[in-house]
């Protein structure tokens, strides 16, 4: 288990907690909210108003739209080692470049983890 939940129920928690950030953050109606996150992430993902709106409801399990709306929210599946697969589930089909140091993706804990680090190329002595 990878610890990433790719489900058509976390996608749909994903997409009402984007419309209840924006609510915060700009004032607007929980209607008004909706409107721009769905048109948002519908042009963003290329998807049609019916697919948003079932990804909503947590009803999405066609494999390839729930990935271009990951997308379009920030996650991408096939980053993380996930395929999503047709009944709404998801597999994995390698480990996680988190958890892989030969990729560079150690994530050492600690107030002093950047430092151990190696330096990204092209980089050494740039401190900005």
């Amino acid at each position: 288990m990878t610890g990433h939940v790719y489900s058509p129920a976390t996608l749909g928690f994903f997409i009402a907690a984007r419309i209840a950030a924006r609510r915060t953050l700009h004032g607007e109606t929980p209607r008004a909210a909706r409107r721009a996150v769905s048109a948002i992430v519908r042009r963003d993902a290329g998807v049609s108003h019916q697919a948003f709106t079932r990804a909503h409801r947590g009803e999405l399990v066609n494999p390839a739209l729930r990935v271009r709306i990951w997308g379009a929210l920030g996650h991408v599946p096939a980053d993380d080692g996930i395929e999503l697969t047709p009944d709404g589930g998801q597999r994995v089909f390698r480990s996680s470049p988190a958890a892989s140091p030969s990729a560079g993706g150690l994530r050492p804990e600690g107030a002093d983890a950047r430092s151990r680090l190696p330096a990204a190329p092209g980089t050494e002595g740039d401190d900005s």
